[in-house]
């Protein structure tokens, strides 16, 4: 629709210029959480892939929540489906319930199934655990920056004069609206 305005009526279009600070500080901003996205979908996939070879059932029982940083605290105390039997469903669900993960009995029963369910012990299985222990205090650590990144955008984002015309699209927030200012 802007586009189509733009097109048949181009003295109706104003174009802001923020200034050259504001925009560099946006750019930087919006570069580094692109990088970080990056990075933390590489994590999730590695950490996956990891799951996926040493305790499949475990991965599928995780599905899509294996990013949120509850589940990632969860998963570097008991890194295994071995150490989820032997903390048992009460453990684990009070590890969940610290974490403030919704329906924690509800996943602590689904992860204590998946880890019973695995009868084979697969080669290197300790050194794997201590590989999620790792990727997953990756993972939740650059997340916690993504999530400050984000305040530092909105802010940077609402300093523009154009924020409120962007913000009054539908769809449109400081993330999105900061890429199409810069």
């Amino acid at each position: 629709m802007l586009a189509d305005v733009a097109r048949a009526h181009p003295g109706r279009v104003v174009w802001l210029k923020p200034t050259s600070e504001a925009l560099a500080h946006l750019e930087l901003l919006c570069g580094y959480d692109a990088d970080l996205r990056g990075d933390a979908n590489r994590l999730t996939n590695r950490l996956r892939a990891l799951m996926v070879a040493h305790w499949p059932a475990l991965e599928r029982a995780l599905g899509e929540r294996l990013d949120s940083r509850g589940l990632l605290a969860v998963l570097q105390q008991y890194p295994s489906g071995p150490a989820l039997q032997a903390a048992g469903v009460d453990q684990i669900t009070a590890a969940l319930k610290g974490q403030r993960v919704r329906r924690p009995e509800n996943l602590a029963r689904r992860l204590y199934e998946a880890a019973l369910a695995q009868s084979v012990t697969i080669t290197g299985e300790r050194t794997a655990a201590q590989s999620v222990v790792d990727l997953a205090g990756q993972l939740a650590t650059l997340l916690a920056r993504r999530g400050a990144l984000e305040n530092e955008i909105e802010q940077g984002f609402f300093d523009l004069p154009e924020a409120a015309i962007l913000r009054s699209l539908p769809g449109i927030g400081p993330r999105l609206g900061a890429r199409i200012a810069r």
